[in-house]
Parts: structure tokens; C-alpha cells; sequence
């Protein structure tokens, strides 16, 4: 427990302080309403942070915020502060620790990356030449004045998108936010950035290779893994259609949904750490891009803290 706690505080001093209209403000203690559901490392950031360095000024509302959801007025009240105050707090912390966060914990994958991952989906889960696991995850939200049908989803819900590519040990990898609900997962993986750069190999994706135990193939692409929705291409693989299948294909399909369940297993993981996910937003469409981003590489520290040798 001791060196995580070392990790975590090495972690809030790489980050630093959250701008100087925010130095000395509030270091609070966490809720009662929210201390044994909320985000586990935050009570141990907070019982650290003082000792470490009183000028870095994170803000337990900001966290414990996204981690139970709650209203500004709630937040306003726990921490006697005006709700304007927490309203003008969030979004520009939100701000802040994604710049900060991002390329320490979700950098631009390298080619070596790919391969690190690709050889982790092997071994844990037996599906060669896989770079990740794709899947859209649909937040509910208020219904936006004017907004007609584009946030309303399949599910009878208003929405917006959080797509990713997670790799074998649940880590958030690439992510795409703020997709209209009303859209298809394949529809918006073709017009986001991910699979514009796909489509012109530009994601630094490692060359063919033979898959091991098989070189009478011959090399064959990396691949990400993703369901139904998604197109058949030369790097996107998804499994056989229908249920009358040789048994061939069934084991094809079974490996290939074993492979691509870290996605669905990551968006639980992050739901359940952030139960903002689990609400709805009630905030403009920049808002929601702002709120929705930033605790995903946070869920992806606490993950690489907890598997160190991933």
C-alpha cells in the first residue's frame, strides 16, 4: 500500500498545481454521502495532499463530483461554497487535468505500443494480431433545448458517445467524445478521427505478421476486434452473422467476443468508479465533452497503479 501511495503522490506532483486562480482554495474532506462509494483513491489523495505539498490545489468536490453524480446544489451545500462557485470550478479543472493527464496516462500509441498490447491479447485472452477492443458507450442526457431527434438513441434515451479502443488489461487506449446518440456505432467510428486514421494507416499500426503456430497463412494485418455495428476491414475485425454457423465459425466468433468483452468490462469499470456516467448530464454540449473525457484517463492511472508489470 505504501508504494501506491508513493505512485499516487509522485502522480499529483507530476500534474501540479490547477492555476493560479485556483491556489489556495478548497482542500476539503469528502462528503459522508460519499466516502465509501467514491473513487478509492480519492480519500487517499486527500489524506495525502496536505502532507506532500500545500500549494497543489486539487479539489475533493471536483472528484467527488464526478464520482457520485450528485448535483451542483448538493456539492454546494457539502462544501459551503455558492453553487456558482462549483459551477465555475469543475469545467475549468475538468480543463486543467486533462492536459495534464493525457500524455502521461493516454499518450498517441507508438508502434511499439500496438505490439505490447497485441502480445497481452495473446496471452490472456488467445486472439493474435489484436491492437484493441472498440466499443461506444451511451451517456444519458437532459434533452437539449432545440435539439430535435439527433441525441435520441435506440434505447428511447437522449445521449451522447463515448467511443474507445481499451487493450487487454482494461486500459483506455483512444477515445472519441460527444457523437450524437441518434447515430450508429459504425457510422460515427468511420467520420471520428479514429477511423479516418484507420482507414489511411496513419495510427502507426505495426506491419503484417504470422500468427503464431500457423506460418503455412503467411502474414496477416493487426486488427482491432469490435461487434455487429461495426464494418469488415482490413484492420477491424467482427464476428460471422447469424446463428446457423460451422462450427469453424462458432470458435471464431467465441474468441473474437472473448477478446472484444474488455471494452464492455472497461466501460463497467469506469461507470462504476464514476457514477456521473450513471446520471444525466444536464449541461451544454461543451460541458458534456469536458465531463465525459476527463475521468477515462484517470480510470487508466488507477489501473496501471494497480497493475504495475501490465
Amino acid at each position: 500500500m505504501k508504494e501506491s501511495v508513493s505512485r499516487f503522490c509522485s502522480f499529483l506532483l507530476r500534474v501540479g498545481t490547477l492555476g493560479d486562480r485556483m491556489q489556495g482554495e478548497w482542500i476539503g474532506e469528502v462528503p459522508p454521502h460519499a466516502s465509501s462509494n467514491a473513487y478509492p483513491v480519492l480519500r487517499t489523495w486527500i489524506e495525502y495532499l496536505k502532507e506532500d505539498d500545500p500549494q497543489i490545489c486539487f479539489l475533493p468536490s471536483y472528484h467527488t463530483f464526478l464520482a457520485t453524480g450528485d448535483s451542483y446544489k448538493s456539492f454546494a451545500y457539502s462544501y459551503r461554497v455558492g453553487k456558482s462557485t462549483i459551477v465555475g470550478i469543475v469545467p475549468e479543472t475538468c480543463e486543467i487535468l486533462w492536459r495534464k493527464l493525457q500524455p502521461l496516462y493516454m499518450p498517441v500509441p507508438k508502434r511499439k505500443d500496438w505490439e505490447t498490447t497485441a502480445e497481452g491479447f495473446l496471452n490472456r485472452w488467445q486472439f493474435p494480431n489484436c491492437i484493441g477492443a472498440i466499443d461506444g458507450k451511451h451517456v444519458v442526457i437532459q434533452t437539449p433545448p432545440n435539439s430535435g431527434s439527433v441525441f435520441f438513441n435506440y434505447k428511447h434515451t437522449f445521449s451522447v458517445v463515448l467511443m474507445a479502443i481499451v487493450d487487454h488489461m482494461y486500459c483506455f487506449t483512444v477515445i472519441d467524445v460527444g457523437a450524437f446518440g441518434s447515430c450508429s456505432d459504425g457510422g460515427i467510428f468511420a467520420r471520428s478521427q479514429i477511423g479516418r486514421q484507420m482507414d489511411s494507416n496513419e495510427l502507426n499500426i505495426p506491419p503484417y505478421q504470422q500468427l503464431p503456430g500457423a506460418p503455412e497463412i503467411g502474414k496477416l494485418p493487426f486488427v482491432a476486434v469490435g461487434d455487429e455495428a461495426f464494418p469488415l476491414k482490413i484492420n477491424f475485425m467482427r464476428p460471422y452473422p447469424g446463428q446457423h454457423l460451422c462450427e469453424g465459425k462458432r470458435i471464431y466468433n467465441y474468441r473474437l467476443s472473448r477478446a472484444r468483452r474488455v471494452v464492455e468490462n472497461a466501460f463497467g469499470i469506469l461507470a462504476a468508479r464514476w457514477r456521473i456516467y450513471q446520471r444525466g448530464f444536464s449541461c451544454n454540449h461543451r460541458m458534456w465533452i469536458k465531463l465525459l473525457k476527463q475521468p477515462v484517463p484517470c480510470t487508466t492511472f488507477y489501473r496501471k497503479l494497480h497493475n504495475p508489470h501490465r
